[in-house]
């Protein structure tokens, strides 16, 4: 989840109320509000019955598991090889403290007469989130890669950059680090950007077995009112959601150094993009949004570039990290420090590609994706009291980035076919008027 937690309710925080007996009444008051807010907003944040049933003739396309998903991208690969000329395909073993056979495997398609534009699809940053993100790339270099035009531009995809999270389900690296945070030569440096993360550090992440216990989600939900009436929403979702940087056991932790990971996937993009003037990288992620949709989301920019990304997706709101809307700003993310790495001569673009899977919009969904994240990190931490408990937030949490449900699953490459197919041309229009 390129993560946002949802808008819940637009709070001003309460902490420097002066009269007590005032600041308990309007402490009622707006838990009371709050509660009949959430009782209105009682919908299934999962029904798939505001989307279209496309049929399910795509659906071999996902894969449940990393080693099944990497297979069929390596076969994909191979086939391509015979189609177009001076294709390169990369298998880039990242060492693990289990001594897993994990690789981040990668498919070049060159310009086929000169180098251009440069597309890269990236996928599965997130460990949860590649079983989506590496079905959509598989479709689109199967399906949709014929349709374009490779004489000026070329194509790289990634198929997972987060191995071990895809391998064990789960969103981070081995080494509890959100990888999508941790995108910067010093990640410690970062510390200190998100100062109300300790304020609400054991209420996020905490230091017990994971229970099943009576009233357990009710507590939870006036728990996060609470964090929400001292902080305002703007304040408690940016907490969550914008990443930290001191705690290694939370949710969210960007890492005190820098993964591997990032360091050979900086050095497979920036041997490819070289010679290329423009390069368009699009990341996949799910979580956020409505059910089944695609929704577009990207770095704060000026406002030239901001009209240039949109008018390669002309049908989609793209929402820019930083705006005044927008509840907070990302550190240590990838499209970012791609920007800051390649030329200054090279034209970049970048947008990240969210798939809603809960509604993380309403305020059931958002609730629920906290809790979901906030369980997994603290079950993988502290245990489960059994193993009813572990299998029920496990299948959770799966559901959570990737749903078992077949009209989403189509949903999701019917999202993918209609960007795609207009982003592409559009950039390669972009690319050769410069």
């Amino acid at each position: 989840m390129e993560e946002k937690i949802g808008v819940i309710m637009n709070l001003k925080p309460f902490s420097k109320v002066s009269n007590p007996v005032l600041f308990r009444m309007r402490v009622g008051f707006m838990l009371y509000f709050v509660f009949l807010l959430y009782l209105v907003d009682c919908s299934n944040p999962e029904t798939d019955s505001n989307l279209p049933d496309l049929g399910k003739s795509k659906l071999s396309y996902f894969k449940e598991d990393y080693g099944s998903s990497r297979n069929s991208f390596r076969m994909i690969s191979e086939k391509i090889k015979k189609e177009y000329s001076g294709v390169q395909t990369e298998a880039i073993s990242v060492p693990n403290k289990l001594g897993e056979d994990l690789s981040i495997d990668s498919l070049y398609i060159p310009a086929q007469k000169s180098q251009k534009g440069l597309v890269i699809f990236t996928s599965g940053i997130h460990g949860t989130e590649a079983p989506a993100g590496t079905s959509a790339i598989r479709f689109i270099a199967s399906e949709l890669l014929p349709k374009f035009s490779l004489e000026n531009t070329g194509f790289l995809f990634v198929h997972s950059l987060n191995p071990y999270g895809f391998q064990h389900f789960r969103r981070v690296s081995e080494n509890n680090v959100d990888l999508n945070r941790n995108c910067d030569p010093n990640p410690k440096s970062l510390a200190g950007n998100n100062p109300i993360y300790p304020k609400v550090y054991d209420f996020l992440n905490p230091k017990e077995k994971v229970s099943s216990s009576f009233g357990k989600e009710t507590f939870y939900k006036i728990q996060v009112f609470s964090k929400i009436l001292q902080h305002g929403t703007s304040g408690f979702s940016s907490s969550v959601a914008q990443g930290q940087y001191e705690y290694p056991d939370g949710i969210f932790f960007g890492g005190h150094s820098l993964e591997i990971n990032h360091t050979l996937i900086s050095t497979l993009i920036d041997k490819v993009a070289k010679g290329y003037s423009s390069v368009l990288l699009i990341d996949f992620h799910t979580g956020i949004g409505a059910r089944g949709k695609l929704h577009l989301i990207a770095n704060k920019m000026e406002e030239s570039e901001k009209q240039k990304h949109r008018s390669l997706f002309p049908g989609d709101e793209i929402h820019f990290h930083g705006d005044k809307k927008e509840a907070y700003a990302i550190y240590g993310n990838l499209t970012a420090c791609t920007n800051k790495r390649l030329s200054k001569d090279q034209k970049f673009y970048a947008v990240v590609i969210e798939f809603g899977t809960i509604n993380s919009q309403s305020i059931s969904g958002s609730l629920e994706s906290l809790r979901r994240v906030r369980e997994e990190n603290q079950g993988f931490h502290y245990g489960y009291f059994s193993e009813e408990v572990r299998a029920v937030s496990a299948k959770e949490f799966r559901e959570l980035f990737f749903p078992s449900s077949e009209i989403w699953r189509e949903n999701v490459l019917f999202e993918t076919e209609r960007a795609i197919s207009t982003a592409i041309p559009k950039f390669q229009e972009l690319t050769f008027k410069n």
